[in-house]
């Protein structure tokens, strides 16, 4: 699945980490049937839960057939409902930083935003100095404050 989207997933070492670890990771796959093929995985969506109350958007893939109608929202709707039926209060995402000129990237980062994740900071060499880092986070629950005696 990752193969058929170059724009986003063009390294190969990065695609074999994806999926050795998307095996040992919460999914949710969106399958679509058509009259003349056989039922296709259209999309999915992977969660990495880092501590009980953060988890990081591992991954989330659509092929570009179903762009812009609405699968990435019900993919990632599914993955935050299971998330608030848990301690998790944060969601965070790594992405390709804007200052990389990826036309591809800023529709993801458009995509991002109108899902409510906002930037928090740019990690220049996190992956390599071509790919800069873009760490964004939602707030899926605000905590109770704490009350000091």
């Amino acid at each position: 699945m990752l193969e058929s989207l170059p724009d986003w997933f063009g390294i190969p070492e990065a695609i074999d980490q994806f999926c050795r670890d998307a095996r040992n990771l919460r999914m949710w796959v969106a399958r679509t049937k058509h009259k003349t093929e056989d039922d296709e995985v259209a999309g999915l969506v992977t969660l990495l839960q880092h501590f009980p109350v953060t988890a990081e958007l591992h991954l989330i893939a659509i092929r570009s057939q179903y762009h812009r109608r609405g699968l990435g929202h019900k993919l990632l709707a599914a993955a935050e409902a299971h998330l608030k039926q848990t301690e998790t209060q944060i969601l965070t995402v790594k992405t390709l930083a804007p200052s990389a000129g990826d036309r591809f990237y800023a529709r993801t980062h458009r995509f991002y935003a109108a899902e409510g994740f906002v930037p928090l900071e740019v990690f220049p060499l996190l992956w390599d100095e071509e790919n800069p880092c873009l760490l964004m986070a939602k707030i899926l629950r605000v905590p109770a404050p704490l009350h000091v005696c």
